[in-house]
C-alpha cells in the first residue's frame, strides 16, 4: 500500500494540471449538448470522458487526504512526565515501540530570541526532544518531492509545558525558536553520526537559513 501511496504521490503534480482542463472541457461539452444535442456524442465517448475525470479525480483526493497541517512520516508523541514526590520520569524512547534507531546524541542549550535552522538534512533523520526548561516554537516544512504532503508546513510549541519528542526525516526542512522567558534546552538523537565515522565525512545538512532567498524562514 505504502508503494502504491508513493507512485500515486508522484503521479499528483501531473494530475492535478490535468484536473481543471478536464472539468472545464466537461462544462463545455455539457454546454453544447443543451445547445446542440448530439454535436459532442457524435465524436466522443462521453462515459469514457466521465470515467477518466473521475478516476483523476479519486486519485487526487487520494493523494491530498491529509490536513496541510499534516506532514507523512514526522512523527510528533507528548511525553508523559510521572511526577512523584521526588521529582518526575518521563520514558523518551523504546525500541519496541518504533523502528527509528538513534546513532548519537547531542544537547543543547538555546537562548531567548534565538533561531536554530530551518535547515534539511538529506539523508538523516533528526530525534528531538523537548522536554525543558524552556519553551520552543518547532517549525516544520515538507520539501520532500515525492511526498504526499510536499509542501505542508507545521508550526507547534514544545517544551516545558508541552513536553514533546518529534522524529524528522530527511527531507523536512526544520527550525526552532526560544520563546518564553529565558534559555530553553533540547536533546536530539540523529540516526547517523555527525560527519560519520571519525567525522572524516561532509556535513549532511542543507542551510536554508543563511540563504537570501530561502522560502523558510522563521520570525
Amino acid at each position: 500500500m505504502a508503494k502504491i501511496k508513493k507512485v500515486l504521490a508522484g503521479l499528483n503534480p501531473y494530475l492535478s494540471e490535468l484536473f481543471y482542463p478536464a472539468t472545464a472541457a466537461l462544462v463545455i461539452f455539457a454546454v453544447m449538448e443543451i445547445f446542440w444535442p448530439g454535436i459532442v456524442l457524435a465524436y466522443l465517448n462521453l462515459n469514457l470522458v466521465l470515467l477518466f475525470w473521475l478516476i483523476i479525480s479519486i486519485i487526487i483526493m487520494i493523494c491530498n487526504n491529509k490536513k496541510m497541517s499534516d506532514i507523512d512520516g514526522v512523527v510528533i508523541k507528548k511525553i508523559n512526565k510521572y511526577q512523584d514526590e521526588r521529582g518526575w520520569l518521563a520514558e523518551i524512547y523504546r525500541n519496541d515501540e518504533t523502528e527509528y534507531r538513534p546513532a548519537m546524541s547531542y544537547i543543547s542549550q538555546t537562548k531567548l530570541g534565538v533561531v536554530r535552522g530551518p535547515h534539511e538534512h538529506k539523508n538523516q533523520a533528526d530525534c528531538f526532544v523537548f522536554v525543558g526548561p524552556g519553551e520552543f516554537e518547532l517549525h516544520l516544512w515538507d520539501n520532500r518531492a515525492s511526498s504526499l504532503t510536499k509542501g505542508n508546513y507545521l508550526k507547534i510549541t514544545v517544551g516545558e509545558n508541552n513536553p514533546t519528542l518529534a522524529v524528522v526525516p530527511p527531507g523536512v526542512v526544520h527550525g526552532y525558536k526560544c520563546i518564553g522567558a529565558g534559555p530553553a534546552y533540547s536533546i536530539n538523537f540523529p540516526d547517523k553520526l555527525y560527519k560519520g565515522e571519525e567525522k572524516k565525512e561532509d556535513v549532511d545538512e542543507i542551510r536554508w537559513e543563511i540563504q537570501p532567498d530561502s522560502p523558510y524562514r522563521i520570525e
